[in-house]
């Protein structure tokens, strides 16, 4: 399929028929069951026999229209469950397996959100999915067990494509500053934000993928998912678990398959340092990855130098990385550096951001605007502000909740252009190019001075002493005495009753290098369990529960 043709598509639904048509038996995706090398492939033609068949199923169960709750394990299940719905015009809801404890009561929160016509789940996770329903007394809702019900549709699919304008999906934020809430997005959203990859990164035939990002979060879903299809970009299959419990993998899938373009959060790159020792890097061939994408939360600058030297003697070359910028209510991408851009830099140097790096050029058809929020006036260059987006990838609002879309997707600056969708992210523009420097919620502001809390976490990151777990620790402001202080969480490689030795010496760590970085002063250092610190299902701190939940502890006392 033509780029030309491509962009004419209404639908991915469209995409995908040409493809299984035209294509039918090349290879779509490769599914790692193992993680490594027990392979399951699925062709264009199959993954479209399997939407149909589904999608029958779900016809007779649901009307067009309808949200249909989607809960299996990543995987290529997951993936045929969610054209499945496309094919329905059904609206996909997205969701991830109940196995988390921390993420326990999320799952019926959302179903009850959207008021979910079916719930489309596998073996493994319908014993989990039942329990919470249960205890929110939403076990009336109607479940669809794939691989386990003995079901045969009624009718075969009726053909009908989804209109650019209908609902496609509802993405569910992450929620790491409020409750999370369904981002309506359109397939013409789909289509426009899979075209600016195209452009910006060159994916073709010719590319070869390798994804581990959870499929029920923007940057999988829209990526490592529907990305492959769009640019028929044959693309290896890891579940999450898998390559977060042992990152090599990762690394491994693309030197295997000579992947060309695979990514993901910071904190996948900096795990791939911590947890791969120096012989087992000298065994990895990463010559082909020419696009490394990084996203989903600011991109610093040592973050990507750690990985560039750790994984140089592989054949990684600093130049792959492709920093970008984006969130839900776009769709997914806002801003991308093209791939084979240059030499990456530190883009903040001079200004009083710490260690950031360029998330590259708007994408085609779109508007950024770096925006002082209480004067709505446009900030200047260099001067961090809230960021502003318009655009076709700009979502269509959020569910059911019109005084926050209103608040949200419909801002207009002080001269009265608009509509922008307001991010609540803060950046910089510098020559064209956004920096990402923190969230809105986040600023830290102590005696009339900013600070992200995002760049005290990091300054805590690089304190050795191994009764720290690297990267868990929080930073928020709280009033004590009558002054706004900086309180610090951070969580120890084992509980702090059963940890042997002082923590007065970590304590007085992180308040020296705070201080010597920041020129700040740390009122207190909370000690916590491992896993005690609030976090988003993609991962993401929770810095305002983690305030809350510290408060309350301060009030019942030792």
């Amino acid at each position: 399929m033509s780029s030309n043709i491509q962009r004419r598509a209404g639908s991915i639904v469209e995409v995908l028929r040409h493809r299984a048509h035209h294509q039918g038996e090349q290879p779509a995706y490769t599914f790692l069951r193992d993680g490594e090398a027990l392979e399951e492939p699925m062709t264009y033609g199959l993954l479209d026999r399997r939407a149909r068949t589904l999608a029958a199923a779900l016809l007779d169960r649901a009307r067009p229209g309808e949200p249909v709750l989607i809960v299996l394990q990543p995987g290529l299940g997951y993936i045929v469950a969610l054209f499945a719905c496309f094919y329905a015009r059904l609206v996909a809801v997205p969701s991830f397996p109940p196995r988390a404890r921390r993420l326990a009561g999320t799952l019926s929160a959302i179903c009850r959100d959207c008021n979910a016509a079916l719930i489309l789940t596998d073996a493994s996770s319908e014993p989990g999915v039942a329990a919470q329903l249960n205890d929110a007394m939403l076990d009336h809702v109607p479940r669809l067990v794939v691989g386990a019900d003995t079901w045969t549709p009624q009718g075969a699919w009726d053909g009908a494509l989804p209109d650019p304008a209908e609902l496609a999906l509802l993405q569910y934020t992450s929620g790491s500053t409020g409750n999370p809430k369904g981002v309506m997005v359109s397939h013409g959203n789909l289509i426009d934000n899979l075209e600016a990859a195209v452009r910006r990164f060159g994916i073709g035939a010719s590319s070869r993928g390798v994804t581990w990002l959870p499929p029920y979060h923007d940057m999988g879903l829209v990526a490592g998912t529907l990305q492959p299809v769009y640019s028929a970009c044959v693309t290896t299959v890891l579940s999450p678990m898998h390559a977060m419990q042992r990152p090599i993998r990762w690394l491994q899938a693309i030197q295997r398959t000579g992947a060309t373009i695979s990514g993901g959060p910071p904190f996948g790159y900096d795990h791939c340092v911590a947890a791969i020792d120096e012989p087992l890097r000298h065994e990895l061939d990463l010559t082909s990855w020419d696009c490394a994408f990084v996203g989903a939360e600011p991109v610093r600058f040592d973050m990507l130098e750690r990985f560039a030297r750790a994984f140089a003697p592989c054949g990684f070359q600093r130049r792959s990385f492709v920093p970008c910028y984006g969130l839900a209510e776009a769709t997914l991408m806002v801003t991308g550096r093209t791939k084979g851009g240059g030499a990456l830099r530190d883009s903040t140097s001079g200004h009083e951001e710490l260690g950031r790096t360029t998330c590259g050029h708007v994408i085609e058809g779109h508007d950024v605007v770096i925006v002082e929020p209480e004067l709505r006036i446009p900030c200047s260059d260099g001067k961090e502000g809230e960021i502003w987006i318009q655009g076709p990838s700009v979502a269509i609002g959020y569910w059911n909740r019109p005084t926050e879309t209103a608040a949200a997707f419909d801002a207009h600056l002080a001269d009265g252009r608009g509509p922008y969708l307001r991010t609540g992210d803060l950046g910089v523009m510098i020559d064209g190019e956004l920096t990402v420097t923190g969230r809105v919620k986040d600023l830290v502001i102590v005696a009339g001075r900013k600070l992200h809390a995002e760049d005290i976490e990091a300054t805590i990151h690089e304190i050795a002493d191994d009764r720290l777990r690297h990267g868990s620790n929080a930073v928020f402001a709280a009033e004590i005495g009558g002054k706004e202080r900086i309180i610090v969480a951070v969580e120890l490689s084992r509980p702090p009753g059963r940890m042997s030795g002082d923590l007065a010496p970590i304590r007085a760590a992180i308040g020296a290098a705070v201080a010597r970085t920041h020129d700040v002063t740390v009122h207190d250092v909370a000690f916590l369990a491992p896993g005690e610190i609030p976090r988003t299902s993609s991962g993401k701190i929770r810095r305002h529960l983690c305030r809350a939940q510290y408060l309350v502890r301060q009030e019942k006392g030792p």
